[in-house]
C-alpha cells in the first residue's frame, strides 16, 4: 500500500496495490477479505460503520502516512518510521490552530499552536495545564525513571530544582527534592500570595533551615523575626528571640524565652531580661521538670516534687493566690517512718536579720470577721519559747489593773471532756481542765473571742468561743499582788490580836477566879435562901442585888479590858517613841493636842491625817516609821489648832506603817496606816 487519501466526508476510498483496484461495492454477499465500500464508507476486513473502518492494524511499509485536513496540506497528521524523519508522529499546522484529542465527546488532550498542552482542558494557559486530578510518575522501581526537572539537568550539583522519585545515575532513589542555586541561602522559596507574587512566605535554606515569614532563618526553624526552634546537642527547644552561636544570643533587642527538652528528657521553661541585639543570654530557669517528675522553679536541680528557689536578696520564693485557700498541704498514704507533715517550714541563715520557718499574717478591716495568722485544727505543739508582743513602744492608753482579786474570785475553774460528734474540729480527748468561755466573758469580755472553723461555707460554718489564757496571766499576777497586801496587813493585825488575846486570857483568868469566888458566894446565898425561907422575899431582893452587882463586875471587867487595850496601845507608842527620839518627855494631854486616823486607810495613792496642836506649841512634827520602829520620814507641822496634812505613797512600799504626832519633843499619839499598790 503506497498511500491513502481521504477527500471529503463521503469520498470513495481507493486502494491501490501495483496499480490494481481492490475495492468493491458491497452486495451483501461478498466476503470481507478485500476492502469494500458502501454509502461513502470504506471497510477493510469488516463491514464499515465509519468513513474508514479497519479490522486489525494499519501498517505503513515505505512512506509516511499523512492524514490531511485540507487540499493544500496546511494541516495534517503524519505517521512515519524514525528512519524517514525526526519523529514517528508529526502534528503539523501552518497557523495557530488547536489539535485536540477527545474521548466520549470530552476533550482529553489539547495542543495549541503556541506549544501549550492541556490535559482535561481546551484552553491551556501554561506549557502544561491540568484541569483536575494528579500527575502520577513511575514509582522508580527497576530501571524506570520517575523524576521531574525544573530549570536544571538530571545530574547532581547542578542549579535548578529536581523532584526525584526514580533513577538517578542508575541508583533507585527513595524520593526527594533537590534545589540548588548560585546563592547559598536562596534555597527553596515559597510564595502563596497571587496578588503579590514577590512576597515570600517560607524558605528552606541550603543549610537545611526553614524560615516561615523569614528569609534568613538562624535556626532549624524560625517563624517571623523572633520565634525559633533550636536543635542543639544539649537540648531541643522552641524559643522567642533566641538563636545559638556557640552560646545562646538574642536575635533582636528584646526579652527572650525558651521552652524545650534536654537530651536527658528534662523539660524546661526559661526567660531572660531585656538586652541588646546579639548579646549573650543569661537564662532564668522559670520552670524545670526533671525526667523523674520533680519540678523546680528557678532551679535546674529540684530535690523534691516541687522546689521553688529565690536567689539571695530577691524576696519571696513564691506566692499562691486563692479566694479561699492559698496553700493546701496534704500528707496522706503509708509512710516508712510513721511521720506525716502536711506543711513543713524550714529556714536557715548565718547572717543578721530574722529567720522564720513559717510566717503567717492576715489583712482585713472588718471588725466582725475572724482573723488569725495561724489556725491549728487540733493540738498545737512547740519545743521552743512562745513570745507575745508586749513592747511599750507599741502600746498606748496604758492603765494599771486594779480590783483583780474580786474578779478572779468570780472565775470558776472546771474539769470537762469535749464532745465527740463535732465534725471538722479535731477536739482533744480525755479529761481537760479550764474555764467555760461564756462564764469568763461575763467577767473579762476582752479575753473571749468568737471564732469560726476555717473551710466551712458561711451557711454551715461552726462557731465557737475561745479564751485568751495568756491574757489571764497579768490578771492573776495583779490578783496575787493584791492578795499579798491583804495577807501582809492581816498578818500584822493577827500578830496584834494574838497579843491582845494573851492579855485577855490573863484578864479572863483573873475574872474566872473572881467569878469562882462569886459562884461560891452565890452558892452560900442560895443556901441561905433555902435556909431562910421566911426571908425569901428579902433574899430574892438580895439575889437581884447580887445579879446587879455581878453585872457591875462584868462591866468593870469590860472597862478593865478596854483600859488594858489602851495601855497596850500606849506601851506600843512608848516603844515607838524610843526609836523615834531619845529626848525625854511625857505625852501631853489629848485634850490639848490630838492625832486622828488617816483617811482613806488602806490607801494606794494619797491619804489625809487630821491633828490638833495648841497655839503655844513651839515645834510640831509628824513622824512616820515602819512596823519595826525604823524612822522613815519627819514632816514639820506649821499649822496650830485643828489641822490636816496629806501624805503620798511616793517612796513607800506596800505594807503597814506607824505615824506619830510629836509636840515639842513629846509624843501626843500614834496610829497605824496600810499602804497597798
Amino acid at each position: 500500500m503506497r498511500n491513502m487519501q481521504l477527500l471529503g466526508a463521503s469520498a470513495l476510498a481507493l486502494l491501490a496495490l501495483s496499480g490494481t483496484a481492490r475495492a468493491q461495492q458491497w452486495d451483501g454477499q461478498a466476503t470481507l477479505e478485500d476492502p469494500v465500500w458502501r454509502g461513502g464508507k470504506v471497510g477493510i476486513g469488516k463491514y464499515p460503520i465509519a468513513k474508514l473502518d479497519v479490522l486489525g492494524d494499519l501498517a505503513m511499509n515505505d512512506f509516511p502516512l499523512k492524514l490531511r485536513g485540507s487540499m493544500d496540506a496546511s494541516h495534517y497528521l503524519k505517521f512515519s518510521q524514525a528512519r524517514f524523519g525526526l519523529v514517528d508522529v508529526d502534528f503539523w499546522s501552518y497557523s495557530n490552530y488547536i489539535v485536540m484529542v477527545q474521548g466520549e465527546n470530552m476533550p482529553r488532550f489539547t495542543f495549541t499552536g503556541a506549544g501549550s498542552l492541556g490535559i482535561g482542558t481546551t484552553d491551556p494557559t501554561q506549557r502544561l495545564t491540568l484541569a483536575n486530578g494528579n500527575l502520577l510518575l513511575p514509582s522508580g522501581s527497576g530501571s524506570t525513571d520517575g523524576n521531574l526537572y525544573f530549570g536544571g539537568t538530571p545530574e547532581f550539583g547542578q542549579n535548578g530544582m529536581r523532584i526525584f522519585g526514580g533513577l538517578v545515575d542508575g541508583i533507585t532513589q527513595a524520593g526527594f527534592i533537590d534545589v540548588k542555586t548560585t546563592v547559598q541561602n536562596d534555597g527553596l522559596r515559597f510564595r502563596v500570595n497571587t496578588t503579590n507574587g514577590t512576597t515570600e512566605r517560607m524558605r528552606i535554606t541550603a543549610q537545611g533551615r526553614i524560615g516561615i515569614a523569614n528569609t534568613d532563618p538562624k535556626e532549624i526553624l524560625q517563624i517571623g523575626d523572633r520565634w525559633t526552634f533550636q536543635d542543639n546537642a544539649a537540648y531541643k527547644a522552641m524559643s522567642y528571640n533566641v538563636y545559638t552561636d556557640l552560646v545562646d544570643k538574642r536575635i533582636m533587642q528584646d526579652e527572650a524565652a525558651s521552652i524545650g527538652m534536654t537530651r536527658d528528657g528534662d523539660v524546661f521553661l526559661r526567660t531572660a531580661q531585656l538586652l541588646g541585639t546579639g548579646k549573650p543570654i543569661t537564662w532564668i530557669n522559670g520552670v524545670y521538670v526533671k525526667n523523674s517528675g520533680k519540678v523546680g522553679i528557678n532551679t535546674t536541680a529540684p530535690s523534691s516534687q516541687l522546689d521553688v528557689y529565690a536567689a539571695a536578696g530577691t524576696g519571696t520564693a513564691g506566692n499562691f493566690w486563692s479566694s479561699t485557700r492559698g496553700v493546701n498541704g496534704i500528707a496522706d498514704g503509708a509512710s516508712t517512718n510513721g511521720m506525716k507533715v502536711g506543711v513543713w517550714g524550714s529556714a536557715t541563715g548565718t547572717g543578721l536579720g530574722q529567720v522564720y520557718g513559717v510566717y503567717g499574717t492576715t489583712v482585713g478591716s472588718n471588725a466582725q470577721a475572724d482573723y488569725a495568722a495561724v489556725y491549728a485544727n487540733g493540738n498545737l505543739k512547740y519545743t521552743g519559747t512562745l513570745s507575745s508582743v508586749s513592747d511599750a513602744r507599741l502600746k498606748e492608753n496604758v492603765e494599771p489593773l486594779t480590783g483583780m482579786l474580786d474578779k478572779v474570785a468570780q472565775l470558776a475553774p472546771k474539769s470537762y471532756t469535749f464532745k465527740t460528734d463535732i465534725a471538722g474540729m479535731n477536739l482533744p480527748t480525755g479529761t481537760q481542765v479550764g474555764f467555760i468561755a461564756q462564764e469568763v466573758e461575763k467577767v473579762f469580755p476582752e479575753l473571749v473571742t468568737t471564732n469560726f472553723v476555717p473551710g466551712a461555707d458561711e451557711e454551715n460554718s461552726t462557731e465557737y468561743k475561745g479564751i485568751n489564757y495568756i491574757g489571764l496571766v497579768p490578771v492573776m499576777a495583779e490578783a496575787i499582788r493584791e492578795q499579798r497586801d491583804v495577807v501582809t496587813a492581816n498578818h500584822e493585825e493577827v500578830t496584834d490580836l494574838k497579843k491582845d488575846v494573851s492579855d485577855v486570857k490573863t484578864n479572863v483568868s483573873n475574872l474566872t477566879t473572881q467569878v469562882g469566888a462569886l459562884a461560891t458566894e452565890d452558892a452560900n446565898i442560895k443556901k441561905q435562901i433555902e435556909t431562910l425561907s421566911s426571908e425569901n422575899s428579902t433574899l430574892k431582893n438580895d439575889v437581884a442585888d447580887l445579879k446587879a452587882e455581878n453585872n457591875d463586875l462584868k462591866q468593870q471587867m469590860a472597862t478593865a479590858l478596854a483600859e488594858l487595850k489602851n495601855l497596850r496601845h500606849s506601851v506600843d507608842s512608848l516603844l515607838n517613841v524610843g526609836r523615834i527620839s531619845d529626848a525625854p518627855g511625857t505625852p501631853i494631854s489629848n485634850s490639848v493636842a490630838s492625832l486622828g486616823q488617816n483617811t482613806p486607810n488602806p490607801f494606794s495613792d494619797e491619804t489625809t491625817i487630821s491633828y490638833a496642836l495648841p497655839t503655844t506649841t513651839k515645834a510640831g512634827e509628824l513622824v512616820i516609821a515602819d512596823v519595826n520602829g525604823k524612822e522613815l520620814q519627819r514632816i514639820p507641822l506649821a499649822d496650830r489648832g485643828n489641822a490636816k496634812v496629806t501624805i503620798s505613797v511616793k517612796g513607800m512600799r506596800a505594807g503597814t506603817y506607824v505615824y506619830s504626832l510629836v509636840a515639842d519633843g513629846n509624843i501626843v499619839g500614834s496610829e497605824k496606816m496600810v499602804v497597798v499598790k
